[in-house]
């Protein structure tokens, strides 16, 4: 390939709907984030005190709320006037998901209700992140949501936040692969 194909080259976008794009996100955003994190809290030793904890609906609806909260600021930034259908789709998704995890169908209906009080609450402290301590109390409030507990295990916070900095690194420049079709 000549140096002018190298520079000039364009590469084409994956056409998708919004419903594709957010089953998309769904599988390899959400559920990936929540594996990750999963994964590191084993690794840190944090399993064995909330075991209990992450065998209850509470923690597989808290886990997939947080994981969901870096897509929506991702998908509100990037895809404009597309953004509502998508985070729409995305939510269906997940909560599809938290069906085939054997949620109960009080949890499934709650859904919606906790979802928009913790992105509140959540955005609320991200907004604060030029603050200073912004991500550290977006870290303690998660984990602390997550687990069900008032008191934070630093190194489960410190988890929650290098999971959703290194998602938001990583899918920020989602909208230069896909374009969104009706």
């Amino acid at each position: 390939m000549s140096l002018f194909e190298k520079l000039f080259r364009h590469k084409s976008k994956v056409r998708a709907t919004p419903d594709q794009l957010g089953e998309v996100v769904c599988n390899a955003g959400v559920m990936k984030l929540k594996h990750d994190l999963e994964s590191g809290f084993k690794e840190a030793g944090i399993i064995s005190a909330f075991q209990k904890r992450m065998d209850t609906d509470e923690y597989d609806v808290e886990m997939m709320i947080f994981s969901m909260f870096a897509f929506d600021l991702i998908v509100h930034k990037t895809f404009g006037s597309h953004a509502q259908a998508i985070r729409v789709a995305l939510r269906d998704y997940v909560k599809s998901r938290l069906i085939e995890y054997g949620a109960t169908k009080l949890y499934c209906d709650a859904f919606e209700k906790l979802l928009e009080d913790r992105f509140r609450q959540y955005a609320q402290v991200w907004q604060s992140v030029s603050g200073g301590m912004g991500l550290q109390r977006l870290g303690t409030m998660a984990f602390n949501n997550i687990m069900g507990t008032s008191t934070a295990d630093a190194h489960g916070a410190f988890l929650c936040v290098l999971q959703f900095t290194a998602c938001l690194k990583a899918f920020s420049g989602i909208g230069n692969e896909y374009e969104i079709i009706d």
